[in-house]
């Protein structure tokens, strides 16, 4: 009976081992963790984290989940993360969107090829950190005034907003009057900032991404254009706008791209913009767009964005309610630029992009901007007469509700000559190279947990094998296991399921093993799940 047990165990564990971890993924994670339960010791993790290039990453981010860390999300505790013996700063973040924080995100200096050891702990308020605010999100609205006819639309429906002073407010929904210059919302749209660079997204018909740069490291959207427009156009001590977008997708935008032509997203039947964290490491926003009219037709989507300090990149994540075979997203294209295009002779998730460099800053001196993408989106590299083009195809996926939902995710980025100090193309090449290689290759991480060396402890046995391999059965089944079946998706791959030997194969054929083992129906259900029988 022990033979069995521990036989039983081994198919299990190395069929949920390849279900943990893409076979396609450039780097790979050592998690030792299996189990959720609360943690009654100081000493929450030990984690030792390298740097897997041969050049410096500075303010490199390190997320850990919440169930990496064995801790449920009823029972959180505050955390922080310390280095050398000294608290560095942390902070706990919404990784996905989902309204609930599942993580906790910190900063940390590598050389190359460097590796450094962290404690995660209990907070102790006799060990305060030194707080660094790198990243703001934030939008504004007048209140106390009134709206009136607008100066510069004056035989439309539209308005502009008089007197009244602006205030910040975590949600914004514009009314029907509003449009561009409405003098409403500060700045026309949310913004988000890190130590390097600010950018503004156009909360009306627009949809433009426009880039500030900054001179100096500490946060200053909230005080640009509390005296209206103009004056964030010129030149001062904290930087200025630098960028002209016009009708184009500016810096860093996205489109719909049908019948070979770009199509802005200008056509809604209403915007909202929500702060979704205001963070000192991270900072996001959130842009839903209700009724997007288009030429396949009308849908409500979401549009996440995200940045982290000491970095000029934020992500972007478009979550769709229905299929879209292409989205377009790229730069403008000003004239006398150069267009420079990443290495796409490489994995399927690993990162390329698409850039611009010239003197094309509103204040003349020399400016490059960037999307990056995974390979496995790119349909096309293309361009039109005002932006250069990399043409997406979004990811489907079936969501809780068994609804289908379609994802595109990418990152776009700005860096102005007198903040980077960066001054010719290929300084900037060698800049985006460097961010693709951190995008697709992640430092190397190997977290040991006070929940794992707990039952780490016990005495190993037959009916200490078979607990561990049900408590890991129970995991893996509530979380992603019956995702895999027959018109699911492969939460590993992005993509739908197919058939491997690890998932579809293993994988079910362990269950099936562990459901003789354990007498637990539900195990050898999972066969016939996901064939569909």
């Amino acid at each position: 009976m022990n033979h069995i047990n521990i036989k039983i165990t081994s198919a299990f564990l190395l069929g949920t081992c390849f279900g943990l971890v893409s076979c396609g993924q450039a780097n790979v994670s050592v998690v030792e963790q299996v189990v959720e339960t609360k943690v009654d010791n100081k000493i929450v993790a030990r984690l030792e984290i390298q740097n897997p290039s041969n050049f410096v990453r500075l303010k490199q981010a390190t997320y850990i989940s919440y169930y990496d860390l064995g801790l449920t999300q009823e029972a959180i505790p505050s955390l922080q993360v310390s280095a050398l013996g000294k608290v560095i700063p942390s902070q706990s973040v919404d990784d996905d969107f989902d309204g609930n924080n599942d993580g906790i995100l910190f900063l940390s200096d590598f050389s190359q090829g460097q590796t450094q050891s962290f404690q995660i702990t209990l907070s102790d308020a006799s060990q305060p950190t030194n707080r660094m605010k790198l990243t703001q999100a934030e939008i504004s609205q007048k209140s106390a005034g009134q709206w009136v006819a607008h100066s510069k639309l004056p035989d439309t429906e539209f308005q502009e907003y008089v007197g009244g002073e602006f205030q910040n407010v975590e949600q914004i929904t514009p009314p029907v009057q509003y449009t561009d210059h409405s003098n409403w919302i500060r700045y026309e749209g949310p913004g988000i900032e890190s130590d390097k660079v600010g950018y503004r997204i156009y909360l009306d018909w627009r949809n433009g991404f426009d880039i500030f740069g900054k001179l100096v490291s500490e946060p200053v959207l909230q005080n640009v254009g509390l005296d209206g427009y103009e004056s964030y156009h010129h030149k001062e001590s904290w930087g200025m706008d630098i960028l002209k977008v016009g009708n184009t997708l500016g810096a860093g935008g996205f489109g719909l791209w049908h019948d070979d032509k770009l199509s802005l997203i200008n056509k809604t039947q209403g915007l909202s913009a929500t702060i979704n964290e205001n963070g000192d490491l991270r900072s996001s926003f959130t842009i839903d767009y209700k009724g997007w009219q288009s030429e396949i037709g009308t849908q409500d989507f979401s549009a996440h964005f995200s940045m982290q300090g000491g970095s000029r990149l934020v992500k972007v994540k478009l979550d769709l309610t229905k299929a879209v075979e292409t989205m377009a997203i790229g730069v403008v294209k000003h004239p006398d630029t150069t267009f420079i295009k990443g290495n796409i002779d490489i994995t399927g998730k690993a990162y390329s992009y698409i850039a611009s460099w010239g003197k094309q800053s509103l204040d003349g001196a020399y400016l490059g901007m960037a999307v990056f993408f995974r390979k496995e989106n790119l349909d096309k590299i293309t361009e039109d007469n005002k932006n250069y083009l990399a043409i997406l195809n979004p990811l489907g996926r079936p969501s809780s509700d068994n609804s289908d939902v379609h994802e595109l995710d990418y990152y776009f980025a700005a860096v102005w000559e007198p903040e980077s100090g960066i001054n010719t193309a290929e300084d900037f090449d060698i800049y985006l190279q460097q961010e693709a290689e951190k995008l697709t290759i992640k430092p190397r991480k190997r977290l040991k947990t006070a929940t794992s060396g707990k039952m780490q402890e016990q005495t190993l046995s037959a009916s200490t094998a078979l607990d561990w391999s049900v408590k890991l059965a129970d995991s893996e089944l509530s979380r992603k296991t019956l995702s895999y079946a027959h018109d699911g998706w492969d939460v590993n791959r992005q993509r739908k399921p197919k058939f491997e030997y690890d998932i579809v194969g293993l994988n079910p054929l362990a269950y099936d093993e562990l459901a003789q083992a354990s007498g637990k129906t539900a195990y050898s259900e999972v066969l016939g799940q996901y064939s569909g029988l």
